[in-house]
């Protein structure tokens, strides 16, 4: 396993039904910060570390759950998300 670099990030964005969020990765010295932003409000949905701030994989995943989640509410479904690097 690869020892990520402090600031190392991945970003993904998705639409669902006209909701466009924004969801990212980032390694801070605490670990994987998970971050998901509404992008046509400006709205931050969730800021925090991963359940497992270590393992980028489980990062992306926390991500993509808490987006999911946030759209269900409006019962729309998150679009399969490709990561940036």
């Amino acid at each position: 396993m690869a020892i990520p670099r402090l600031g190392e990030r991945c970003t993904a964005t998705a639409e669902a039904g006209g909701r466009h969020v924004r969801l990212e990765v980032e390694y801070t010295q605490t670990g994987w910060r998970v971050r998901v932003v509404e992008t046509d409000g400006g709205t931050t949905v969730v800021d925090e570390l991963a359940n497992d701030p270590y393992d980028l994989a489980a990062a992306k995943k926390h991500a993509e759950e808490i987006a999911n989640s946030y759209l269900a509410k409006e019962d729309l479904d998150l679009p399969a998300i490709k990561w940036n690097k």
